[in-house]
């Protein structure tokens, strides 16, 4: 199976082989996070009217969420500095159900 890819800015993210990766450009020592998609959760919050913040990070427990789940949610959080527009919260969801499927995960519906 091919690479699933989202670029975004001034990010990569990537699932291949079972390993979830986000790397952003310019590189910078510790901006890059990868993780086995097994204990991957992502969190995309919106705290201001269309300016949300997307978090990655390892699920808590066995029956996390993959894709949806609060931040609070996540064991450990990397957060770019990457400002997403709720027109674009689709393009993630679209991305992460990808990934979840792949993984045999769930998302929030």
């Amino acid at each position: 199976m091919e690479p699933l890819e989202l670029e975004y800015e001034h990010l990569l993210l990537r699932l291949d082989r079972g390993v979830f990766e986000v790397f952003s450009y310019p590189c910078a020592e510790g901006a890059d996070f990868r993780v086995p998609v097994r204990w991957l959760a992502v969190s995309l919050e919106y705290r201001k009217p269309d300016r949300g913040r997307i978090h990655f990070g390892t699920m808590r427990g066995p029956t996390a969420l993959l894709y949806g789940a609060a931040s609070d949610a996540l064991s450990f959080h990397y957060r770019p500095a990457l400002v997403i527009p709720s027109a674009h919260e689709r393009l993630f969801g679209d991305y992460f159900t990808a990934v979840a499927r792949v993984a045999g995960r769930s998302v929030r519906v």
